[in-house]
């Protein structure tokens, strides 16, 4: 079940009074909160697969979902949840650019991940999902990561050539001004 952390007891309340149908003073949080158990609760679509939750992954307080939890809502068990995702963390490192997010990667490539780790031999349980949305939610999440962890590898690595060129400045003029 999703369980967002809450932070006053007046949302707890609204949570409450929605569970039992009553009426309620609706917050975005409520709504994401009711929307989140009414996709647990709706299970398979129509065509007997499981659809994606609402929002983007790894944003559950703001109209997304927790990875994690919507896979343990499809019933996944948690040593099972981590073996897919560190799956995935592999063949996205293997085949993918992860200096950059997953917009600007090749689809074509996503696609064949998504074929692989599909595969009898791997995850067939992804059959059960639309547009295999468990391996594309968690290949945005390693991407997000990677490619924001390599901004910040380029950014330190620019500040400190910028470093080294002021020091170098700094050396030629105090030999210049000794040599006067």
């Amino acid at each position: 079940m999703f369980k967002p952390h809450l932070k006053d007891a007046r949302m707890l309340e609204e949570i409450a009074k929605s569970k039992q149908g009553l009426p309620t003073a609706t917050t975005p949080e409520t709504l994401v909160y009711v929307q989140a158990i009414n996709h647990s609760r709706q299970q398979r679509n129509s065509e007997g697969k499981f659809p994606k939750p609402p929002g983007e992954p790894g944003r559950p307080r703001s109209g997304g979902y927790a990875l994690e939890v919507a896979l343990k809502d499809c019933g996944w068990e948690t040593e099972n949840i981590k073996a897919f995702i560190n799956d995935v963390h592999t063949e996205t490192s293997a085949r993918l650019d992860t200096s950059i997010s997953y917009r600007g990667q090749n689809h074509e490539i996503v696609q064949e991940i998504c074929a692989i780790l599909s595969g009898p031999d791997r995850w067939p349980v992804l059959a059960e999902y639309v547009d295999y949305w468990p391996v594309i939610s968690a290949m945005k999440l390693r991407l997000k990561y990677k490619a924001e962890a390599s901004r910040r590898k380029s950014d330190q690595r620019a500040r400190a050539a910028l470093l080294a060129e002021e020091k170098r400045e700094e050396d030629e003029v105090a030999t210049f001004l000794l040599n006067l």
